[in-house]
């Protein structure tokens, strides 16, 4: 009954090969479960793998116009008489004088890095995970709010001293499901009225994704400071995919003529500083600026893929060379 049923799915000498392989498999138990466990881990890696990596880089909430989107993420002063260097986020003052005034970008806005604190609810502790915006990150991302809405410009010049939360941390806060938005919530000494409240962001969107979104007003750091390093990175919107290597054209123009800040010892006389997109600000936040990373990077990737995909491949060698000599 099994042999007519194989027979008439696969023909007769489908059939017959059918047959022969499952009776090596049947005989040689252990060989057969370790090669065929290594090849469904291997592909199991390699699915997982691409998955993520396809998750990091792909666009998605709220990050959804990242094909056109750029960011300058750092700054670096070189010392090459002396072989030393400082680099890491542009400040407040920087972007706003020589990044928010190129005039190709469709959209410029800024955002702190991420940073924690605690706040306090019936005595109880709860970390938050926070960032200090301007009004034009809410206009280039798209966000979904659950209630309320986003801080504008308008508030911020007006001194509002308003927050928009994430979903978890409401629930956390007020009770989940309650409805917060105009009740207070306090943080660092300060209180905050709630205007908005939005769907979580993953931890690996390292842009936009935060508990707490501040307008930058209520930071209680200088943002009058002139000095160039700071906590800030840009996010630069193009028009089009075409306008983007004119607009690293534009900023490459405005970074040759800043001048690096000397202070103290350290006396810089080279300032390096960029504007990319997704993938290569991410890797030169990585690799501090390296040029080369984008490159190392896609080697390795390809490199590991072989390697991953050539382990399988020897697995059905061997499996098939213990078929034609059991045959």
């Amino acid at each position: 009954m099994k042999t007519s049923i194989i027979a008439s799915l696969f023909g007769g000498r489908g059939a017959n090969y059918l047959k022969i392989t499952l009776a090596v498999l049947r005989r040689r138990k252990f060989f057969t479960f370790i090669s065929l466990f290594g090849i469904c881990f291997t592909l199991t890696i390699l699915v997982v793998v691409t998955a993520f990596i396809d998750h990091l880089l792909a666009a998605g909430y709220p990050e959804t116009e990242r094909e056109r989107s750029m960011y300058a993420l750092m700054l670096e002063e070189r010392d090459t008489k002396n072989q030393g260097a400082s680099s890491g986020p542009m400040s407040f003052w920087f972007i706003n004088k020589y990044i928010k005034s190129l005039k190709t970008p469709e959209k410029v806005a800024l955002t702190s890095m991420i940073a924690s604190s605690n706040t306090y609810i019936n005595n109880q502790k709860i970390r938050v995970f926070f960032k200090y915006t301007d009004g034009a990150f809410w206009e280039i991302h798209q966000f979904k709010f659950v209630e309320g809405k986003a801080f504008t410009q308008k508030d911020i010049d007006n001194n509002e001293f308003v927050v928009v939360i994430n979903e978890d941390l409401r629930d956390k806060y007020f009770g989940k499901g309650i409805a917060c938005v105009g009740k207070s919530f306090e943080m660092d000494s300060q209180t905050f009225r709630v205007i908005g409240v939005v769907k979580g962001v993953p931890i690996t969107r390292i842009y936009t994704s935060a508990d707490v979104y501040l307008p930058y007003n209520t930071t209680k750091k200088d943002l009058k400071s002139t000095q160039h390093r700071g906590d800030y990175i840009a996010i630069v919107l193009a028009k089009n995919q075409t306008d983007m290597p004119l607009i690293q054209a534009e900023y490459n123009e405005v970074a040759r003529r800043i001048k690096p800040q000397q202070s103290g010892t350290f006396k810089p006389d080279v300032l390096k500083t960029s504007i990319d997109g997704y993938l290569e600000s991410f890797l030169r936040g990585i690799f501090r600026d390296n040029e080369n990373a984008t490159r190392y990077v896609y080697g390795f990737l390809v490199l590991f893929a072989l390697l991953f995909m050539s382990l399988p491949a020897i697995n059905l060698v061997n499996i098939n060379m213990s078929r034609i000599m059991e045959r």
